[in-house]
């Protein structure tokens, strides 16, 4: 980058919308991961909750975590909250209750 580019509003705006961009690409990208995750999880033991799905995106992908993203794991009709609460291992939950989910 030159010295000229330094202050260029117009270039700045370009490359600020360019991370947005790519950051949404990359959070799409992980959510899809996730609920495939999720989904396969849910096939083998008939429940999953959010621990399960971060503990093999951690593991197999490198994803630390989904950040907003998360919430949306479970969104969509396919999915239906089975009414049982388990304790978060997630060390900054601090054991708090999270859902566990099952599919239709």
């Amino acid at each position: 980058m030159s010295q000229a580019d330094l202050f260029d509003s117009k270039r700045a705006e370009q490359l600020k919308q360019l991370g947005m961009d790519l950051g949404a690409d990359n959070a799409r990208t992980a959510l899809h991961i996730a609920r495939e995750v999720a989904e396969d999880i849910c096939r083998r033991r008939g429940v999953v909750n959010a621990d399960d799905v971060g503990r093999v995106l951690k593991h197999q992908y490198g994803i630390d975590t989904l950040g907003p993203a998360a919430g949306s794991i479970f969104k969509g009709k396919k999915w239906r909250f089975t009414g049982n609460w388990v304790k978060s291992k997630r060390t900054t939950n601090h054991s708090r209750m999270i859902r566990e989910w099952g599919m239709c």
